[in-house]
Parts: structure tokens; sequence; C-alpha cells
């Protein structure tokens, strides 16, 4: 689906605004791997330390939050 003009956004119906999102939230993905990988070749380029590795476990806080859901 081709990105539509800012002002006709207003128009789409739910289905196409999922889509667009849907769109939007890919496309950010890809380029946010890009920038990631670029800005490893431009450090690997100049001399410096590779970037640490992310941590796909839920940070300390992130846990405290999820168990102190009130009951009601």
């Amino acid at each position: 689906m081709a990105q539509p003009d800012p002002t006709s956004v207003e128009t789409l119906g739910l289905s196409d605004l999922r889509v667009l999102v849907g769109t939007l939230i890919e496309q950010t993905q890809r380029l946010t791997a890009e920038n990631r990988a670029l800005r490893d070749e431009i450090a690997r380029l100049k001399g410096l330390p590779p970037r640490p590795p992310t941590r796909q476990t839920p940070s300390g806080m992130e846990k405290a939050t999820g168990a102190a859901k009130i009951p009601g």
C-alpha cells in the first residue's frame, strides 16, 4: 500500500489505518535495524570496541511493575 497524502489520512477507514500503521511499524523496524548495522560498521571501521550484546530478558524494574498489580 502506498503511503497516502497526510491530508487524506483523516478520510481513511479503520482497516486502511490498521494496514498503514502495520506498514509504518515494519518500515520503522527495518530502518532501525539498518541504522544499527550502519552504526556498528562505522564503529568497526573506526576501530572502536563492539557494542555489548542486548538483553532479551526483562529488567528487574519490568518484573517488579508486572508483579505489583492491584487485585480488584
